[in-house]
């Protein structure tokens, strides 16, 4: 049984492997994570679609009223979502199977502000370090927790901090406590790339996609094979506010 939106007319310009995933920004909740596959990438995007071995190469997070919050060079910023964003990229959005209730809402849009407010600059050293700090995560979580367990980040810390995108999407998520403290050592914001967003349901399961209706999206896209809303029998949590 499809929860994610009713038909619409794009819906018939698409492969019929896409039936109901065809979103658009007037769907969009706050606290939904943005992934961006670009038609047309640059030499950067190719850089990280290599390193990760996803084409999803950038991240955000919505705030509502169509505003993104995004780490892209050289700072942080809040943006508005534009039909330029449809027509360069198929947009794969990813919703918290927690609530992001009226609470979490207003923790992701202070912190998005702080952030703004601050001039939180785009994270160039955790980009060139990244394939390293994944790398420790997975080989020694174990040991981590078992070393660091009970140290958390403050709200005021991750507010000093400099971001890449994925990285500001994770802490966005422990901010507003989708990711509880005690988890936090596990979910390292910098280990964090766009593949390993879409790769994690605690970071959400896949809603669907934004797109221009001539943007192909390809059958085998890596987010197809994720855990997808459309199949869980249940009301979702935002269809009963």
């Amino acid at each position: 049984m499809n929860k994610t939106k009713p038909e619409t007319a794009d819906a018939d310009n698409h492969p019929s492997h896409l039936g109901g995933l065809l979103l658009d920004f007037p769907d969009l909740l706050p606290g939904d994570i943005l992934l961006f596959r670009a038609i047309d990438p640059d030499p950067l995007a190719k850089r990280v679609s290599r390193t990760t071995g996803s084409p999803y190469t950038h991240a955000g997070i919505y705030l509502g009223a169509d505003e993104l919050l995004e780490a892209g060079y050289p700072k942080v910023e809040i943006r508005r979502l534009s039909t330029s964003d449809k027509e360069g990229y198929i947009i794969g959005v990813f919703r918290s199977q927690n609530t992001f209730l009226d609470g979490r809402v207003r923790a992701l849009r202070e912190f998005a502000e702080t952030l703004v407010r601050n001039g939180t600059k785009y994270d160039l050293a955790g980009i060139r370090a990244f394939r390293e700090v994944r790398t420790q995560l997975e080989e020694e979580l174990f040991g981590i927790l078992d070393r660091d367990y009970g140290k958390v980040l403050t709200k005021e810390e991750l507010e000093q901090r400099s971001y890449f995108c994925s990285a500001l999407v994770v802490a966005c998520y422990i901010v507003s406590g989708v990711i509880d403290d005690t988890a936090q050592l596990a979910y390292k914001a910098d280990a964090f790339s766009p593949a390993d967003l879409h790769e994690d349901p605690t970071l959400g399961w896949f809603l669907g996609y934004i797109t221009s209706p001539e943007n192909e999206i390809p059958a085998d896209d890596p987010l197809l094979n994720t855990t997808i809303w459309r199949d869980i029998e249940e009301t979702p949590w935002w269809a009963v506010r």
